[in-house]
């Protein structure tokens, strides 16, 4: 089955102006430097879809 809460959002950025824009976000997480003029953001999902069958039946389970 899959989580759907480890599911992330990596930005590719070659500016340090746009890091910065990134970081001050709510959902940043950590920060990849590739090289002098590219880093990769790690944002995660600010909002999380359940549209799996299997996730919703188990919670109307737990619930009942």
């Amino acid at each position: 089955m899959e989580n759907i809460h480890n599911r992330r959002d990596i930005h590719l950025v070659t500016s340090e102006e746009a890091v910065k824009k990134l970081v001050i976000k709510i959902n940043y997480k950590s920060c990849t430097i590739f090289s002098e003029n590219l880093a990769g953001v790690h944002m995660s999902k600010p909002k999380l879809v359940f549209n799996k069958p299997t996730y919703l039946g188990m919670c109307i389970l737990d619930i009942s």
